[in-house]
C-alpha cells in the first residue's frame, strides 16, 4: 500500500485528533478507498509564536506557505483540522492553491454504508457509523461517535459534533454546525451557516443563518453565528 505525506492545518486540540486517527489508518486499509497509509509529517498553524514547537511529536512548520517552502518538491496531502467552518474554507483554498491535495481520514471503527459517498478532505472520527445512501460532502467533520441516518447529506464544510444524531433523510447545509448530543428528526433540514446547539433537538426545518437551542429546539433570539468561531452554542470551535 502506498504511503503520502500529510500536512495538518491546525495545531490545536482537533489537529492532534487528526494526527492520532492518520497514525491508527496506518494499520489497516483507508476506508474513503485512496488505499493509502498516510505519513503525518508536520502541523502547518498561522499563529507564528507556535512555529518550531512540537505537538504530539509533529513539529509545527509555520504558516501553510512556510511549509510549503520548507517541503519544496513533495507531494503533499493535507486535512484541515479547524472547527470555524469559514476559517476552514479559506485554509482548504489556500492549501489547493499552494499544490497540495485534500486527505480523506476516516477512522477504522467508522461504519461505511456499501452506497454511502464520503468527500474528499472529510474527517470521520472513532465510532462514527455513515447509512445507507447517505453523503458526506468534502472538508465535512464528523466527530466521535456521531451518526448519519440512511440517505441524509452533509454539505461541504458542515460539522457534526460527538455524539449528534442525523436521523433519515435529513439535509445539514454548508457551513452548519450540530452541537455535541444534538439531534435531528427525520427529515429536517438545517439551512446553511446554520446552529443547532449542544444536547438540542431540531423537529422541524432550521432556517438559514439561524441558532436554535432546546429540547424542542427553538429560536435563539438576536443570536445568529455564520461561520464564527463562538462557544455560546455548545463547543463550536474544536480547532
Amino acid at each position: 500500500m502506498d504511503s503520502a505525506d500529510l500536512v495538518i492545518v491546525g495545531a490545536g486540540g482537533l489537529g492532534t485528533e487528526f494526527a492520532w486517527v492518520a497514525g491508527e489508518m496506518s494499520n489497516s486499509p483507508d476506508r474513503s478507498g485512496a488505499a493509502k497509509r498516510w505519513r503525518a509529517i508536520g502541523y502547518a498553524d498561522d499563529a507564528s509564536a507556535k512555529k518550531g514547537e512540537t505537538s504530539g511529536g509533529l513539529q509545527i512548520l509555520g504558516t501553510i506557505e512556510e511549509a510549503v517552502g520548507r517541503l519544496s518538491g513533495r507531494p503533499v496531502h493535507f486535512a484541515v483540522a479547524v472547527g470555524d467552518s469559514t476559517a476552514r474554507e479559506k485554509l482548504v483554498r489556500r492549501a489547493e492553491t499552494a499544490g497540495w491535495r485534500p486527505a480523506t481520514l476516516i477512522h477504522p471503527s467508522v461504519i461505511i454504508a456499501k452506497d454511502a459517498r464520503i468527500g474528499e478532505g472529510s474527517y470521520l472520527a472513532p465510532g462514527c457509523v455513515v447509512c445507507p445512501g447517505a453523503c458526506v460532502a468534502n472538508h465535512v467533520i464528523v466527530n466521535t461517535h456521531a451518526s448519519v441516518g440512511h440517505h441524509s447529506i452533509l454539505e461541504d464544510y458542515s460539522q457534526i459534533c460527538p455524539g449528534a444524531r442525523i436521523n433519515g433523510g435529513c439535509r445539514v447545509g454548508k457551513h452548519a454546525f450540530i452541537g455535541s448530543n444534538a439531534s435531528l428528526n427525520p427529515r429536517v433540514v438545517v439551512g446553511q451557516g446554520s446552529v443547532v446547539g449542544a444536547n438540542s433537538l431540531a423537529i422541524r426545518n432550521v432556517a438559514p443563518g439561524t441558532t436554535v437551542l432546546g429540547c424542542p429546539a427553538m429560536a435563539a433570539t438576536g443570536r445568529r453565528f455564520p461561520g464564527k468561531s463562538t462557544h455560546d452554542a455548545g463547543d463550536r470551535s474544536n480547532g
